[in-house]
């Protein structure tokens, strides 16, 4: 199953040169990671047979994950939580249920 962002996307995000393969499989993983935490955030699935996630919505989860994988790579000591900006573009996304 494809993730909704690329390792290209993210080294494009966080300005690394493509043809560095080195930390591939790391980039791939804070992909995922970020992916999971903005469908638990959101109590939405955005990879998998079935999405719950809007089509329309994709593209703002898409930013929301770029924004949480660069942050992470970026920040690899960091203590603090997900960047704000990261929170309030999932904030509308999120299935609150009944």
């Amino acid at each position: 199953m494809a993730e909704p962002v690329s390792v290209k996307q993210l080294k494009d995000q966080l300005r690394l040169d493509p043809s560095f393969a080195d930390e591939d499989g790391y980039l791939l993983d804070l992909i995922v990671a970020a992916r999971r935490m903005a469908e638990k955030w959101t109590n939405r699935t955005i990879v998998g047979t079935a999405p719950s996630l809007p089509t329309e919505d994709m593209p703002i989860a898409t930013r929301a994950i770029l924004m949480l994988a660069a942050h992470w790579y970026d920040e690899r000591d960091a203590s603090a939580g997900p960047p704000q900006s990261v929170a309030a573009l999932l904030a509308p996304l999120r299935h609150w249920g009944v």
